[in-house]
């Protein structure tokens, strides 16, 4: 006789049903899974999407010559690249430098101070600096524009 015995049989199947067990859980959750990484790089390729238009807005400005951070953080509540159906939030912070240490931080006094010596003219401004962070869902990208 050609062929498997009945406790060969019983055996392989015993052996295969024990592996699948194993297999199945940890695959599952992989194949379940999978999805979310080309979620998490279409959000990264929108993003960067918006970027790209507020620094072409950005050197725009700087090559025309009117260039002012005040009016750009202004602009950034219409951020997103609606032609494109990118949807995502954008928010500007004023960033002061200290020569002391040679930190960038937060303004002390925010907003108020830049605009008011931006407003008179004044020569060096304590926020050469303007922090863009843009997110969308978890995920966001911090961009640094100067003057």
């Amino acid at each position: 006789m050609d062929g498997f015995t009945l406790i060969e049989t019983i055996a392989t199947l015993t052996l295969v049903a024990i592996l699948g067990a194993l297999f199945i859980p940890y695959m599952g959750t992989a194949i379940i899974r999978s999805g979310e990484s080309v979620q998490l790089l279409k959000q990264s390729f929108e993003i960067n999407q918006v970027i790209e238009k507020l620094a072409a807005d950005y050197r725009n400005e700087i090559e025309t010559g009117t260039l002012n951070l005040v009016d750009f953080k202004a602009g950034l509540s219409s951020c997103d690249d609606s032609g494109n159906d990118v949807v995502a939030a954008c928010s500007g912070l004023f960033l002061n430098y200290r020569a002391s240490g040679n930190l960038i931080d937060i303004a002390p006094a925010g907003d108020s101070i830049y605009e008011a010596q931006e407003s008179a003219g004044g020569g060096a401004t304590p926020t050469d600096f303007l922090l863009v962070i843009v997110t969308k869902n978890n995920e966001s990208t911090r961009v640094l524009f100067t003057k």
